[in-house]
Parts: C-alpha cells; sequence; structure tokens
C-alpha cells in the first residue's frame, strides 16, 4: 500500500481508465483528466491523507482504490478544510469485477473507525449490491435533487458552431498567460483556493497537459477572465474539459459558451473526436448542466454517492 501517490502510480492508473474510456465509457469513476487534475492541484495539501493500493492480473494494473483520509487543514486564506469522514475513489476494469470486493476490505482496514463515503456509477449494478451487503445506504441528500452528484456528458466533435465573443474579448492559451495570472484567475474563479503557481507548475509536469490546450477568454485589460482546460487523449481521440470556470465578474456574458466552442475546435484540430466533460447533474444546479447542454453535450453516466455511518 501507498500512503501518498507518486507520479509513477498516477500514470498507470490514468492508462487503466484509458482502456475503460476507449471500451466500457459508462463504467468510468475518474476519467484520465480527473485523475491528473485531482492529484496535480492537491498533492501538496492532501498527500498525507492519501491511501493507495493497486490490484494486477497477469502483470497488469487491473483495478486501485485512492482513499482520503479524515482531516482539518488550514489555509493561508484563513478557510479550514474540513472532513470527518473517509472517502473512496476506485477503478476496476470491466473484465475483473471481483477485484471491487477486495476494494472494500481494503477501505475497510485503511478507515476502520470512521464514516466512510463512495461513489458509483449508476451503471455498476453489482458493485451497488456488494456495497449495501457491507452497510452503505445510498446518499439521499448527496445524491438527490438538491445534491452535489456529478453526470458524465460527452459530444461528438463532427459538427462545431463558430464562437462568438463580445466587442473587445479575445482568446488566448497558456503560451501568452504568465503563471501568476492563470492562477490569480483561478483563486477568484473558485474562491476559497489553495491554488499555487506550484501546484500549476505540477498540472503542466502531468501527462497529457499542453499549453496550447490550456485556452482562456482575455478582456479589454488583456487579462485572463475566463478558462479551459482540455485534456487530449490522443491515442483514443478523446478530450476532456477539466476545469471549466469564469470569473464572478464575468458571467452571464456569453463568454463560457464562446470558450467551450473554441476549445472544442481546437481539441479536434489536435485530433480529438469526441469530447467529454463532468458537471453538476442535479435538478437545482440547471445552470451549470444547460450550459453544456446548449452547446451539444448530452448525459451518459452519473454519480450515485453510498455512505456508511461509523
Amino acid at each position: 500500500m501507498q500512503t501518498s501517490l507518486p507520479h509513477d502510480l498516477l500514470r498507470r492508473m490514468q492508462t487503466l481508465a484509458q482502456q475503460i474510456a476507449a471500451t466500457r465509457l459508462e463504467f468510468l469513476t475518474l476519467t484520465s483528466a480527473e485523475l491528473a487534475w485531482s492529484w496535480a492541484k492537491d498533492l501538496d495539501a492532501m498527500s498525507p491523507y492519501w491511501r493507495v493500493q493497486t490490484w494486477e492480473v497477469a502483470g497488469e494494473l487491473r483495478a486501485w482504490a485512492w482513499a482520503t483520509l479524515p482531516h482539518r487543514l488550514p489555509r493561508g486564506d484563513g478557510y479550514v478544510r474540513v472532513s470527518d469522514w473517509a472517502d473512496l475513489r476506485w477503478q476496476v476494469h470491466p473484465d475483473q469485477p471481483e477485484l471491487f470486493a477486495h476494494i472494500l476490505d481494503w477501505y475497510a482496514g485503511v478507515a476502520p473507525e470512521v464514516s466512510r463515503t463512495l461513489t458509483l456509477q449508476d451503471g455498476h449494478k453489482a458493485e451497488r449490491a456488494l456495497i449495501q451487503q457491507a452497510g452503505y445506504d445510498f446518499d439521499t441528500q448527496a445524491g438527490g435533487p438538491t445534491g452535489n452528484w456529478v453526470q458524465l456528458n460527452r459530444r461528438a466533435l463532427a459538427d462545431l458552431a463558430p464562437p462568438s465573443l463580445p466587442e473587445g474579448f479575445g482568446f488566448a492559451d497558456a503560451r501568452n498567460m504568465s503563471a501568476q495570472q492563470i492562477v490569480d484567475l483561478h483563486r477568484a474563479t473558485w474562491h476559497p483556493s489553495s491554488f499555487t503557481t506550484a501546484a500549476l507548475a505540477r498540472v503542466q509536469a502531468t501527462w497529457p497537459y499542453d499549453p496550447a490546450l490550456h485556452v482562456f477568454v482575455i478582456s479589454t485589460t488583456g487579462l485572463p477572465v475566463a478558462s479551459a482546460l482540455i485534456w487530449l487523449d490522443a491515442d483514443i481521440g478523446l478530450a476532456e474539459f477539466e476545469p471549466v470556470g469564469t470569473a464572478p465578474d464575468h458571467q452571464r456574458q456569453g463568454l463560457a459558451t464562446a470558450l467551450l466552442l473554441h476549445g472544442m475546435a481546437r481539441a479536434r484540430a489536435s485530433g480529438a473526436h469526441h469530447m467529454l466533460v463532468a458537471c453538476m447533474g442535479a435538478e437545482s444546479k440547471r445552470a451549470a448542466r444547460q450550459l453544456y447542454q446548449n452547446v451539444g453535450f448530452r448525459p451518459i453516466s452519473r454519480d450515485m454517492p453510498f455512505l456508511r455511518t461509523c
């Protein structure tokens, strides 16, 4: 068992994600893009609370489990990140479903005396039966009409409308931006945020980051006001937005829509045939869903959060 998550192991976990994305996308719990982003931005602060285990079949990685233990994490902006329960992210190759039982046993062992949460995809029928036998219940609050559950959406890139920006705005990419400008925009968009230039450097050093696919809208002042990071898996022709955001004082101007269309055109020109994006799926989060639906994305799977109280 790893007590943290080194870069070489992350890359092996991404390889498993690639294999599943190419064949059984509906069973993918975390995409290679989500793995890259979650690891790179949170490593400094969260790695002491991570526990990781892997399972191999015939020398190939076929399952992994990534647990985050309870923590109270003060940050420089005065915000305290608090979790009193453990949380599990995991993946099993669809050809080895029996490995999920080993993941559950391992998770109980690394977080034995605390409440535990985990998330399935809605297609994980056998896994759902196993976790219910193990004492987990569907989290009706997190997974209901006002919850923070996430749906995965896909769009083919064969037909794209041209992007349209308000007068005075333009497009740029990370090759035109300073690290501090990118970090400042991220922190403004996702306040409160502990994102740093060190975290950005790690993002930029993580496969498959490409600065030409890290795109921005710049305002009349020349500063970035909206961003979309595109991760392209050229091996399978699949790209993903992770994350996408607009600074609060520039929202509701059509910037995000234009940036998504611009980003998809760039991804297509770089070899992508399909695009993914994850977003909040609950009815109360309609605006988030509508943004992506308006540019052609349609849902293919959704999170099902479960919990087991201590």
